[in-house]
């Protein structure tokens, strides 16, 4: 049977990474030297950090987001799936490096029509399938899925207002404050007060 707990060694090592983890250059430091290191290290600790960021949790948004686009590819054209995530990468490996970061947002622009252009379609057309605009409204009124306010305070349900508020704001600020995409179109701004309008 193997032990669930924590052997001696266990203990050892777990304390001994800690402990040196936080005695790393505890001397007092500027914003500029604490934010940046004072941009004097070496390189492989750089690399290293850069190799950690591609974590476990990059590899599935990586297929998903590979596989999403070459599914849809697939099946509108003769097209094997792999060979439509083929296709896909090197289509935006392509227009990546030829444009840089303006390929992509201007890419990005033309998706967003794209996506807001098929969404109020696909309202128009299921609105008109249905009987009209108040009939959807109807259906979910009558199945109570326009309980806008649930404010019960409670960890096992998803739908209330706290859970929804602080999930999104978990997940919001995690991506406009500090991801690196985000933070690159930011930085592509000419003045921090345009980048502040974003």
């Amino acid at each position: 049977m193997i032990e669930k707990n924590f052997s001696i060694v266990d203990y050892l090592v777990f304390g001994i990474f800690l402990s040196s983890s936080a005695l790393i250059d505890r001397k007092k430091a500027s914003n500029e030297e604490f934010l940046t290191g004072g941009k004097n290290l070496a390189l492989f600790p750089i690399w290293c950090k850069c190799c950690a960021n591609i974590r476990i949790n990059w590899l599935p948004y990586l297929g998903v987001v590979l596989y999403g686009p070459a599914l849809a590819l697939a099946s509108v054209t003769p097209l094997s799936v792999t060979g439509s995530i083929l296709v896909v990468g090197i289509i935006c490996t392509f227009y990546t490096s030829i444009g840089g970061i303006k390929a992509v947002i201007w890419t990005d622009v033309l998706q967003t029509i794209l996506m807001f252009s098929g969404l109020l379609m696909v309202a128009i057309v299921g609105s008109i399938e249905m009987g009209g605009v108040l009939e959807p409204w109807k259906i979910a009124y009558d199945n109570n899925r326009l309980v806008i306010f649930n404010s019960e305070f409670s960890l096992y349900r998803g739908d209330t207002f706290w859970a929804v508020f602080m999930g999104t704001l978990t997940a919001w600020t995690g991506t406009y404050c500090v991801k690196q995409t985000q933070v690159q179109r930011y930085c592509c701004m000419s003045t921090p007060q345009k980048a502040k309008k974003l």
